[in-house]
């Protein structure tokens, strides 16, 4: 799982280097702190780059579940789930106000992954 995570993490970095040397990045504070998984109601705490859930939300010892950078008006999302498998995803900030959701498009039509509240979460629009 650890060579998994490293390939992430270098894929990743390339990707967002060549973002980053041709467009400006983000402010950090649209994308850092408390989220809520879509699909599954989770806590998930974006913060410094790392992804962490609370265990007693997850069920994971470590807490441990991805990475994110930043790369103009998105950012590119490691994930790692507890079975090992990995995903790389971009996410945009989306919903009224903008930012109350991380959507998979720039427009927010796609498939919201994430939400400020648990609430929104559980009933996307």
């Amino acid at each position: 799982m650890k060579r998994w995570i490293g390939l992430g993490i270098i894929i990743t970095a390339l990707i967002v280097g060549g973002c980053l040397l041709s467009q400006t990045a983000v402010d950090p504070a649209d994308f850092t702190g408390d989220w809520y998984g879509a699909e599954d109601g989770r806590l998930y705490q974006f913060h410094e780059g790392i992804i962490s859930s609370p265990a007693d939300t997850r069920g994971a010892e470590d807490g441990f579940c991805g990475a994110y950078l930043f790369c103009k008006d998105r950012i590119l999302l490691f994930t790692v789930n507890p079975n090992g498998e990995s995903k790389l995803m971009e996410l945009y900030p989306a919903g009224d106000p903008k930012g109350e959701f991380l959507s998979e498009t720039a427009d927010g039509a796609g498939r919201i992954v994430f939400a400020r509240s648990n609430i929104a979460a559980q009933n996307p629009a």
